[in-house]
């Protein structure tokens, strides 16, 4: 009798070297998608400023973006941000006479933001010649306080924007200076 398939012994050597995979690829690709997370946070972030200083040049109006408490502006960035038309100039989302534009919440509460500006004012504010009330600054985007992790989105006067790179190739992003960022 001609039986044809497979021993146990090739099923086990073909299951060990199975696992053996696994257990190399698993820790990469746990890495690749944490590094898609926060690459995406920071995408969507550009994205908005970008959207801000359009909408605030092309509608007259005086644009904030600025960090999420509840629905409410905040001094803090990490719960989210908020981006309306701000018709009383107070600085703050008034429901009755400003307009919601968009509203985000990050997808993952271990991304953690900062920004810091020229000015005190946590706020940026675009005028309706598309530049920032002397807001430049920069964004610090990290997840779980891994500087690997980390991306920055640098903001002009001019309201444009530019994303960190990792120019040296040492799996850390520079910031503008050339330095490494941090998670702090």
């Amino acid at each position: 009798m001609n039986c044809k398939g497979f021993t146990i012994i090739e099923l086990l050597f073909a299951i060990a070297i199975l696992f053996i995979l696994t257990v190399f690829a698993l820790p990469a690709f746990s890495n690749f998608l944490d590094r898609s997370k926060i690459q995406t946070e920071a995408m969507q972030l550009m994205a908005t400023i970008k959207t801000a200083r359009e909408k605030s040049i092309s509608s007259g109006d005086v644009l904030v973006l600025c960090g999420k408490k509840k629905d409410e502006c905040g001094k803090k960035w990490s719960e989210g941000y908020l981006l309306f038309t701000d018709k009383n100039n107070d600085r703050q989302f008034t429901e009755d006479i400003d307009t919601l534009l968009f509203s985000h919440n990050y997808n993952d509460d271990n991304i953690h933001v900062k920004w810091r500006s020229f000015r005190a004012s946590k706020p940026i504010h675009f005028l309706p010649s598309g530049i920032t009330w002397h807001n430049n600054g920069t964004f610090i985007l990290c997840l779980d306080k891994d500087p690997k992790l980390a991306k920055a989105l640098f903001v002009a006067k001019t309201g444009r924007i530019e994303m960190s790179r990792d120019t040296n190739y040492d799996e850390y992003d520079e910031d503008r200076d050339g330095d490494k960022l941090k998670c702090t």
